[in-house]
């Protein structure tokens, strides 16, 4: 199956997906904003202003992320990895599809880089969060997009990333940005699977279509031969199970994702209680069974372990604003209803729980 042929039936299940979509706000959560506007286009349905907005800010943001990536390499004196963003993008028929809102890039010195592009104007945004994985998010001079830069791929407790090395060392070129590079499609689906998991389990189907796009992207074979390498088949069997279920609607949706889809329905602001249950029992559905027990204990820990210094009132402060944010997403952009709607019949929502779906007239 050609490559376009196979983004092309994706692409199809995605536009069954926004029929079926509460609303817009719905959309804007799961980040199908602008799969939504196309469609409504296709159909002769006006898109709303707000959305018309958020596309062409992406628009400026895309374009203007090549020149904010030539400055990141002018402050980086060994390989700059790109992952997921821009680099998600390309692996599209049309990148206006994909949103994104900030550049993940791996080094092998983060600390290093970090400091060069504070001084060159880069400027680090709030307070350094606890556990963070990367080094606090930088805004770029004169335009809207953040940084943050890496040491190792965010991977899912209880296994160990890829080396950095291992990482550059089959990557390809980045169009768009010289010196810039970026996974091959294989190694890119098993990264993009891996974060399917291991941040905020099932609250975004985003990154379900991401997964689907990499893979079709690249061999089969290929594709199995990472996975094993890295240690993710249990992940993948999984991941692509989920494929199935929710995106070609082809299997019925494991028990524990239906959990799941009841917890975190695809509303613009999830209940708090889906993110925290994906966080602590998602490692035991995707990891070997004592690597996954030994994970959702190492997360408990990590979450209630005090901080330097900190005192007993403003731990319990953290771990209540952890378990909060965890399990919440509000929308980056608000509209409304584009056509005048009636009431349809209760179907499926995108995650398992009956909902009643608007159809436009």
């Amino acid at each position: 199956m050609s490559l376009g042929l196979a983004q092309c039936l994706i692409f199809a299940q995605v536009n069954r997906l926004v029929d079926l979509s509460p609303g817009p706000r719905d959309l804007v959560a799961h980040g199908l904003q602008f799969f939504a506007a196309r469609r409504w286009r296709e159909l002769g349905h006006p898109v709303p202003i707000e959305l018309v907005a958020a596309e062409l800010q992406h628009a400026f943001v895309h374009h203007a992320s090549t020149s904010v990536l030539a400055r990141v390499c002018e402050a980086c004196d060994g390989p700059l990895l790109l992952v997921k963003g821009p680099a998600a993008t390309q692996l599209y028929h049309d990148p206006a599809l994909r949103p994104y809102q900030d550049l993940d890039l791996v080094v092998a010195d983060p600390r290093r880089l970090q400091e060069a592009l504070l001084g060159q104007g880069f400027t680090e945004l709030g307070e350094a969060p606890y556990g963070l994985h990367h080094e606090r998010p930088l805004l770029a001079p004169e335009v809207p997009l953040v940084i943050e830069v890496h040491g190792h791929v965010k991977w899912i407790r209880g296994l160990e990333p890829p080396p950095f090395e291992r990482l550059v060392r089959d990557a390809l070129p980045f169009d768009g940005a010289d010196g810039v590079l970026m996974l091959p499609p294989a190694e890119h689906a098993a990264l993009l699977a891996v974060h399917v998991w291991a941040h905020d389990p099932l609250t975004r189907l985003l990154r379900l279509i991401d997964v689907a796009v990499a893979t079709s992207a690249s061999d089969t074979d290929v594709v199995a031969r990472v996975v094993r390498e890295w240690g993710l088949e249990k992940l993948w069997r999984r991941t692509t199970r989920l494929i199935d279920a929710v995106i070609y609607d082809s299997a019925r949706l494991p028990a524990p994702e239906r959990f799941w889809g009841r917890k975190s329905r695809p509303r613009a602001r999830d209940d708090r209680v889906g993110g925290v249950s994906g966080r602590l029992l998602g490692p035991l559905v995707v990891l070997p069974p004592g690597i996954g027990a030994r994970a959702v204990l190492e997360e408990i820990v990590w979450l209630i372990r005090p901080e330097s210094g900190e005192t007993a009132r403003t731990r319990v402060r953290r771990i209540a604003r952890h378990l909060r944010d965890s399990g919440t997403r509000a929308p980056s952009c608000t509209c409304e209803t584009p056509t005048n709607v009636r009431p349809g019949k209760r179907r499926k929502s995108l995650l398992g729980e009956p909902q009643v779906i608007r159809m436009p007239t």
